[in-house]
């Protein structure tokens, strides 16, 4: 399972920098630290089930291979255009949700790479 959501509570990791290009947010802002402890209890819940977590962070994923959009419901398209109907989506949480579980897919594919313990795809030409 994917989660959107630092599953971490170190300030100082490489991942926050390096996705940074892709607009993610240092765990120094307050609201970002709070959504990393929602993230871990989460994650603490769902392993405590057997069930193996992994940080996502569907942004990249987005932009890495090329269907970000805004608004968020546009990126929809991309999984449409691969017969991968979705009905339904209520609100960009959701359009996250599918994204992040998209990103676990590509990762079981073996089509990611681990950037500091977050899961992003791989870049053309890069492995």
């Amino acid at each position: 399972m994917g989660i959107d959501a630092p599953l971490t509570l170190r300030e100082d990791r490489y991942a926050d920098r390096y996705l940074h290009r892709y607009g993610a947010m240092s765990l120094k802002l307050s609201s970002i630290r709070k959504l990393a402890e929602r993230g871990l209890q989460i994650a603490s819940l769902l392993e405590s089930h057997g069930i193996l977590v992994f940080e996502v962070f569907p942004t990249a994923t987005a932009k890495i291979l090329g269907f970000y959009s805004r608004p968020k419901r546009r990126m929809l398209e991309y999984f449409r255009e691969a017969d991968f109907e979705i009905e339904r989506v209520r609100n960009e949480h959701e359009v996250d949700a599918i994204i992040a579980a998209y990103t676990v897919y590509l990762h079981r594919m073996g089509r990611t790479r681990v950037i500091d313990g977050v899961i992003i795809p791989k870049e053309k030409g890069k492995d």
